[in-house]
């Protein structure tokens, strides 16, 4: 069963968020502090973005950093130890909706129009106040112009606290400095691997090893789609 395997969802998602620097939260969150709140996360597809932008909520809010749904808001009443700023009283995550022209029913993700996306954002952007850090996952789904205009509706420190922007290139155009650019390496495969199964034999490590290796090469930088084929190749017990 699914619980029963170490490479469960669940499980993966227990994990801390490892920065490229060897930094931690306290010096990463002052330097956050320097670039006046307003910066962009890099990084290719699963390379950690989502893992830190949910930590990120979690030590805002001063919660454990328990399994919870990134597209889950804070709530304003949570917010306690605040670790970045006095201002910073509540978290929201804009998730743009991707474009799907070909999909006419509404359980599909995406949106059918541009105009039917500008709309969903505009929409999600009403709990915006002065006390708001909004975190933007998909701005590259956009077009150039709806990119501009969110950067500038969210210039004014009175309509927002902060401003972090998901992109996958350094190269975005924003004219936002980068934060954090997640860079996964081998190491940090193990790492994470060795957390995961910290009450495996060494004989059983060693094996999952060097698995673990020959898979983040076909999936390089791609650690999520090496660890979810960890999963897909775990023996199943009966």
């Amino acid at each position: 069963m699914a619980r029963d395997n170490p490479f469960s969802q669940q499980r993966i998602e227990r994990l801390a968020y490892r920065f490229p620097d060897g930094g931690d939260w306290a010096s990463n969150l002052q330097r956050f502090r320097q670039m006046n709140f307003r910066a962009s996360v890099v990084g290719d597809f699963g390379t950690g973005k989502s893992t830190l932008v949910r930590e990120l909520k979690m030590r805002l809010s001063g919660e454990d950093l328990a399994v919870r749904p990134i597209t889950e808001p804070v709530q304003p009443k949570s917010i306690a130890n605040r670790s970045v700023d006095e201002s910073i009283r509540n978290v929201l995550l804009l998730d743009v909706p991707r474009v799907d022209r070909g999909c006419t029913e509404t359980s599909c993700y995406g949106v059918t129009s541009r105009r039917q996306q500008r709309s969903s954002i505009a929409q999600q952007l009403r709990e915006l106040d002065a006390h708001t850090l909004l975190l933007v996952d998909g701005i590259e789904r956009m077009t150039w112009f709806d990119r501009l205009w969110l950067v500038h509706k969210t210039a004014s420190p009175s309509q927002v606290a902060g401003l972090i922007v998901i992109v996958h290139h350094r190269r975005n155009w924003l004219r936002l400095p980068v934060w954090i650019e997640t860079q996964p390496t081998e190491d940090l495969l193990i790492e994470l691997i060795n957390e995961i199964l910290a009450d495996q034999r060494e004989t059983d490590l060693a094996r999952i090893h060097q698995r673990s290796c020959e898979l983040f090469k076909q999936h390089r930088p791609n650690i999520r789609a090496t660890l979810r084929q960890l999963f897909d190749e775990w023996p199943k017990r009966d």
